[in-house]
């Protein structure tokens, strides 16, 4: 793949209902560790909102290039809307887009963009609510954590990703696949084929995962690199808006999906509801609230490092944290 400089590339970055007021502190962060453009993307999200949105482009208007509404009247699931704005919004040679959650608490952009030398796809962002990226022998489906299979093939994430459209351009028109999740039975039948000869059919794909082995199966090459400084807190965009707007199809459905996914909701959804409640209190008093009793060895550790990467992130950008009261 051609060369690209870290300033040609855009992130969309999409919001849903409730969230950006919070989470805009974390935009503002990769915004000021890289030379990356960012787009927000109202997915969902109310007139109060999106005012919001559009003061924050004003405030950065030399990095963010609009905010982007979807125009529709309930939010969407996150891969329909990468669908939409690949097909909408053609900003060069790559199509970038980060989960709502990430902040960067250092550089890490040059690291990432150079790994796309060479590839067709570049992912990042494994959250910090789960120490487990490699997809289990007994699984049923291809989860959002599943970044690796267990003989290394790399599934790649959809929580920060960096593609080159020529190559997902050729692998969508020879498949008709876009970057949605998809249930195993209603793929195309060709697809179906295909991914059986490739050693990845599965009954569930989460957002993007069946584009990432198509395209592998097409001969192009897809990395994966975690960095320190690139951090994924993990399904506060999912509480946040779960406190704004009930959403029946966030929750797991059918056997299936609860056998693949309960399992890892209440972990994911009790380290995103920690990490929320700290900014929110940090943003309105300063003060901090205590650790959940209950916890494992390691899910002390990881809220202990959440909280503190939120202190430092708030400390950081209290100007824009002051607005928020």
């Amino acid at each position: 793949m051609a060369n690209v400089r870290e300033s040609d590339l855009i992130l969309n970055v999409v919001f849903t209902p409730g969230t950006f007021e919070l989470l805009q502190l974390f935009t503002r962060s990769v915004i000021e560790r890289s030379s990356l453009g960012i787009r927000l993307v109202a997915n969902g999200c109310e007139g109060d909102e999106t005012k919001l949105m559009t003061a924050f482009v004003r405030r950065h208007r030399s990095r963010v290039v609009e905010v982007y509404d979807l125009g529709t009247a309930k939010m969407v699931p996150h891969g329909r809307a990468l669908e939409v704005l690949y097909v909408e919004r053609r900003d060069g040679s790559h199509f970038g887009f980060m989960d709502s959650d990430i902040m960067a608490s250092g550089a890490f952009a040059h690291a990432l963009v150079a790994k796309l030398r060479g590839a067709a796809a570049v992912t990042s962002g494994a959250p910090t609510w789960s120490a487990e990226t490699v997809q289990r022998r007994d699984s049923l489906g291809v989860a959002g954590t599943d970044i690796f299979d267990s003989d290394g093939f790399v599934y790649g994430s959809s929580y920060f990703a960096l593609y080159d459209r020529d190559a997902v351009d050729d692998t969508r028109a020879r498949w008709g696949i876009g970057f949605g999740a998809y249930r195993g039975k209603q793929l195309p039948p060709a697809v179906r084929e295909r991914l059986t000869a490739l050693g990845r059919r599965y009954a569930l794909y989460d957002t993007a995962k069946v584009l990432n082995i198509l395209l592998q199966g097409d001969g192009y090459r897809l990395c994966h690199l975690d960095h320190e400084n690139l951090i994924h807190i993990g399904g506060m965009s999912f509480y946040l808006s779960q406190l704004a707007v009930r959403q029946p199809h966030l929750r797991p459905a059918g056997p299936i999906g609860k056998r693949i996914r309960m399992a890892t909701v209440k972990a994911r959804f009790d380290h995103a509801k920690f990490a929320a409640l700290t900014l929110q209190a940090l943003v309105e008093d300063g003060s901090l609230p205590a650790l959940p009793s209950g916890l494992s060895a390691f899910e002390e550790q990881r809220l202990h490092e959440v909280q503190d990467v939120i202190v430092r992130l708030v400390a950081t950008y209290s100007d824009e944290a002051r607005r928020l009261h």
